[in-house]
């Protein structure tokens, strides 16, 4: 028996209807999915929808019937809907087109009006795929389609379930998907000539024949279940076009609907759509050089189709983007010689400094008579209260010939200068950017203070490497967009805090922060629940790893008592707060 009121009416700020079903919670997540939210916001707001359902389900107030009744105002009478309190229903924006969902069976998509030859080309589409069998994406079979005078209706079957994660659609996925229905050639100067452009195609993009096949022209992430292999849905803009104009679509279009044309050129950039497009066309047995016409293309097509469709705001961004500089990455040999002239720079004004500034601290002074008198005698007992990484250093080049002086101010010197390589991926991992990168390893290189940590006979200068490379570890361990990538870098990262804990016992005060700050940041980011609760794990097990990798070096001294020490100390310091 049908309950009398179990759902609700919502109207989204795009102009579509939504009826959620509360006959239950099941039925109520259900009802959720038609919301597609791609950014975290949308996410949280989709989750704390689910969580209010107990609210929402006192505010329910349609039946079955009425839902079916407020559909049939879209829909003619002659349309024979089955709904009932396991569904819900959306009417599309332009209010001539109604999705349901029949909850664990299958959706239902009516047509009317100018909604109608779209989803009748997408009733044809999918009995293309059905023949045609795609082996790199997956879809809804069909259930059922008929193609009436005034309507057009379209049941497609339960999505299949998918297994794994995914991030983004293989390359492999959007070449299969243009090979659906790769045609003859065509010739540039045609596909020109269809388009309305406010200036002039340069002669050399004239030239030449593009092949033409199936293009989705929605390929959106809210169109794409993304798992071990992806599904595609949402099919009724396919038509014929050129290559990688889905590929560009499936990132451009989003960013510029909801962002600026800056920051679309970051994204592009920080994922490598370039070469990733070069990539592509070699494997559609295309010229890789031909990207740039093709991006062109892209951008202007999708200009002269917004302005067409009354939305020159949005075809202003893609003309501006045109007018920009493409999104080549920039090579790996300029970024490592970049890097290794500023460590070369950053190593002379070291030199020059302790040239200058021959002088040394009490500390310093200390530590190398510790030092001498262990050359001396081999008893290490004055300086095991202290991590010894730093002095383990100065013994091997001391082995190797070097006095102490020159050996404790060799390894110094040499972390000092090497501190610019982490602190240019940090930045350039935070900011995304290599001028990012390249403005931070400047400002170590040349910054007083951290200059002097690197010509004093301290810990202090390889105790701050560690430190840079712990920072920059942790930034590449959520901004990596493979699970796989963001544990390795978790794994290090631990590994350094090891290493750094080897020159001075504060750094280990990065080891909690580590451990909760990367699940949070790689769970907002890619809202992987897997990968959030693998972070901290690889980061401790470097950690482990490290610290006993190090203890086992040959000639180490054993340090645990000292931790064991300083482990009492803090657990003591209530000591000092005066509380006893």
């Amino acid at each position: 028996m049908l309950k009398e009121k179990s759902f609700l009416r919502i109207d989204g700020s795009n102009g579509a209807t939504f009826f959620l079903s509360a006959a239950s919670f099941a039925d109520w997540k259900k009802s959720l999915g038609f919301y597609r939210g791609v950014s975290y916001l949308a996410s949280v707001k989709k989750f704390l929808l689910v969580a209010a359902y107990w609210v929402m389900k006192r505010k329910a107030t349609l039946s079955a019937s009425q839902v079916v009744a407020e559909l049939h105002q879209v829909l003619p009478e002659c349309v024979d809907l089955m709904f009932d309190d396991h569904d819900s229903a959306m009417i599309s924006p332009t209010r001539d087109k109604v999705i349901i969902h029949h909850h664990g069976r299958s959706f239902e998509k009516f047509a009317v009006g100018m909604s109608r030859d779209g989803v009748a080309r997408e009733l044809d589409f999918y009995q293309l795929l059905e023949s045609k069998k795609p082996q790199h994406f997956c879809f809804s079979s069909l259930l059922g389609g008929e193609k009436g005078k005034d309507f057009v209706r379209l049941e497609m079957a339960y999505p299949p379930s998918q297994k794994g994660q995914g991030k983004s659609l293989p390359l492999a996925a959007f070449a299969e998907f243009f090979d659906l229905k790769r045609e003859n050639e065509a010739t540039w100067a045609s596909c020109w000539e269809r388009l309305r452009l406010p200036f002039d195609i340069p002669a050399a993009d004239r030239e030449g024949t593009p092949p033409i096949g199936a293009v989705h022209y929605d390929f959106k992430p809210w169109n794409v279940n993304l798992g071990k292999l992806p599904q595609v849905f949402d099919f009724e803009s396919v038509s014929s076009g050129l290559p990688l104009t889905d590929f560009f679509n499936y990132v451009v279009d989003p960013a510029l609907h909801f962002g600026s044309v800056k920051e679309c050129l970051r994204i592009l950039c920080e994922q490598k759509i370039w070469q990733s497009a070069q990539k592509l066309l070699e494997m559609q047995k295309i010229a890789p050089e031909e990207v740039g016409r093709y991006w062109r293309w892209y951008l202007l097509e999708r200009y002269d189709h917004f302005t067409r469709a009354g939305n020159p705001e949005l075809a202003e961004k893609f003309l501006m983007l045109y007018r920009a500089k493409p999104p080549v990455e920039i090579s790996t040999k300029r970024v490592v010689a970049e890097v290794a002239g500023m460590t070369i720079f950053a190593f002379l004004i070291r030199l020059w400094y302790a040239w200058n500034h021959p002088l040394e601290s009490n500390d310093g002074i200390t530590y190398m008579q510790m030092l001498r008198q262990w050359a001396a005698t081999g008893d290490e007992a004055m300086w095991i209260s202290r991590p010894p990484l730093f002095f383990y250093l100065t013994k091997c080049l001391v082995f190797c010939g070097l006095s102490i002086e020159n050996a404790t101010l060799a390894v110094n010197l040499t972390a000092g200068s090497l501190l610019v390589i982490p602190v240019y991926l940090a930045a350039r991992a935070l900011w995304r950017k290599h001028f990012s990168g390249i403005a931070a390893a400047l400002f170590c290189a040349v910054m007083p203070k951290l200059v002097k940590f690197s010509c004093v006979r301290l810990r202090d200068g390889l105790y701050l490497f560690f430190v840079g490379w712990t920072i920059a570890l942790w930034a590449w361990g959520f901004r990596s967009e493979k699970c796989r990538n963001n544990a390795v870098a978790a794994f290090f990262c631990g590994f350094a805090i090891a290493s750094g804990a080897m020159c001075r016992f504060e750094i280990m005060e990065f080891l909690p922060w580590m451990m909760l700050t990367l699940p949070i940041l790689a769970l907002c980011s890619r809202k992987n629940w897997r990968c959030a609760l693998l972070l901290p794990a690889m980061v401790f097990l470097g950690f482990g790893i490290g610290l006993a990798g190090l203890s086992l070096l040959p000639g180490m001294p054993c340090v645990w008592q000292s931790y064991v020490d300083r482990l009492r100390t803090h657990f003591w310091m209530w000591k000092i707060w005066g509380l006893r």
